[in-house]
């Protein structure tokens, strides 16, 4: 028996991974006055090399926290960095990595891509990881089916 297997790759994204959807929306949810302060997150990975990304586009000054180690993709893009323990928050809002609701609600855009392209979908399988991005595809793919 042969089923037919679809894959999203999101590793197409600009950035590299999932990770621009719920950094764009967590961006876009903040208030006039809270981009004008600016944001802060922790990550060296594909979190802050979206966070950057997104955070530039928007003219939003961002500092990433990290690790000695930055990787050259995100240095590119980011405002500012600094080194695990050596900033204060500086009135900067913080955009945690998974533990925000809009986070999850952009990476959850991913399961309405998914139900779009194969209507009649069965199993979804999902990397767990941090867990927002199976909090909100599962979030989405259960809402569609019970509208």
């Amino acid at each position: 028996m042969r089923l037919p297997v679809h894959l999203k790759h999101e590793n197409r994204q600009t950035t590299g991974s999932f990770k621009l959807r719920g950094v764009t929306n967590a961006l876009n949810q903040l208030s006039a006055t809270d981009k004008q302060h600016g944001v802060i997150a922790a990550s060296t990975g594909n979190h802050g090399r979206a966070f950057a990304y997104a955070a530039r586009l928007e003219g939003i000054r961002a500092v990433i926290l990290g690790q000695k180690y930055i990787l050259s993709a995100t240095r590119r893009m980011m405002h500012e960095r600094k080194l695990t323990g050596s900033c204060s928050r500086d009135g900067l809002i913080i955009v945690p990595l998974f533990d925000n609701a809009a986070i999850i609600v952009g990476q959850g855009t991913i399961g309405l891509e998914i139900i779009e392209a194969v209507p009649d979908v069965d199993t979804v399988l999902v990397p767990i990881s941090g867990g927002e991005l199976a909090t909100g595809v599962a979030a989405a793919i259960v809402r569609a089916f019970q509208v």
